[in-house]
């Protein structure tokens, strides 16, 4: 649940809060993961990793999932009220509850960039302010959809800086 509030509904995702955990300016998440019960095709976003600014004035998201019809993986943020989205997108293979991959999502001011099992698969220039704001982030989905599914993770670690290509790779 959220410490110190409501408990939101647990049905296969974690919640935690944001400060002292998570620095909205920059960063890099890590994290080992396989889907359980989904499979790719099933025409649902399937959620990794999510959070959001809560202010309307700034509501500024940072998202990583499984883009729903398709194969891809799917890094989202955009800037203040929606402004300036970014994105990278990249088909994969093996979506099945069998499979497990390594996901590193590395974010800053000025750049996303997204790793799958060691390999860049892409970056983006980004020019949109970042939010200070986000109170909590979510681990197996966003907050905004109902659907998805459960997903095993592992390893799950935060860096408050963007990682390097030899950092993930040592990962």
């Amino acid at each position: 649940g959220r410490p110190g509030g409501e408990s939101p509904e647990a049905d296969g995702h974690i919640v935690f809060r944001a400060p002292f955990n998570l620095n909205p300016k920059q960063g890099a998440l890590s994290v080992w993961m396989r889907p359980v019960d989904w499979e790719d095709g099933d025409g649902k976003f399937h959620f990794i990793f999510a959070t959001a600014s809560e202010k309307p004035e700034t509501r500024e998201r940072l998202l990583l999932y499984k883009y729903h019809n398709t194969p891809q993986i799917t890094v989202y943020a955009d800037g203040a009220q929606g402004k300036d989205p970014k994105a990278i997108q990249k088909p994969l293979d093996d979506w099945n509850a069998k499979t497990w991959r390594h996901y590193v999502m590395c974010w800053a001011a000025d750049e996303l960039v997204l790793y799958v099992d060691g390999e860049l698969l892409g970056r983006t220039p980004r020019t949109a302010p970042v939010a200070e704001d986000w109170e909590y982030f979510s681990i197996g989905r966003d907050g905004f959809t109902p659907e998805g599914g459960n997903c095993a993770f592992d390893e799950l670690k935060i860096f408050d800086k963007p990682l390097t290509a030899e950092q993930v790779a040592t990962l």
